[in-house]
């Protein structure tokens, strides 16, 4: 469920304003520009923490921790253990884990997965600090999504087209 880049503007230049912002808190933005900009650092963010995920094999599989929402919903518990149960819950795609969308307050992981989170965010302090000093609260983000209306097709080229249905936001 990565953020798509269309996010961080042409040739990240999104990203290099919020830079820009967060070394001058300042820096003179319309508000509509600043929200753009404060998104577009928070995605970025939210897809650290996921890239980490995946390279680590367990972007699809809760840890001890992980805050997991609720498909369809923006509801989430904390998985105080990860047993059978939650297992099947998240291969049925019924709840999944979560990655942050970070802002003022605490963030809600414990554990294995608020550590994979901290180490990720350190690298990323002074953003962390501006997304904080800016008032954008915490949030959380399903690391993944399910697709409805799956088909494939091949073409006469040789060519596989797939077509399907992404929820809103994604």
């Amino acid at each position: 469920n990565y953020f798509g880049e269309q996010r961080f503007g042409r040739h990240g230049s999104n990203l290099q304003t919020a830079d820009r912002l967060f070394r001058n808190p300042k820096l003179r933005l319309s508000r509509n520009k600043r929200s753009l900009i404060l998104s577009a650092a928070r995605s970025l963010l939210f897809n650290q923490v996921l890239s980490a995920r995946v390279n680590a094999g367990n972007w699809n599989a809760p840890l001890v921790g992980d805050a997991m929402q609720l498909d369809g919903s923006h509801s989430y518990f904390i998985a105080e253990a990860v047993d059978a149960d939650l297992s099947r819950r998240v291969a049925s795609q019924d709840i999944h884990s979560t990655g942050p969308l970070h802002g003022r307050g605490e963030n809600p992981a414990q554990g294995a997965c608020r550590e994979l989170e901290a180490a990720v965010l350190a690298d990323h302090a002074s953003w962390c600090a501006g997304l904080e000093a800016a008032g954008l609260k915490q949030g959380r983000r399903a690391l993944r999504l399910g697709v409805t209306d799956l088909a494939w097709q091949w073409e006469p080229s040789g060519e596989l087209v797939l077509t399907f249905s992404l929820p809103a936001g994604a």
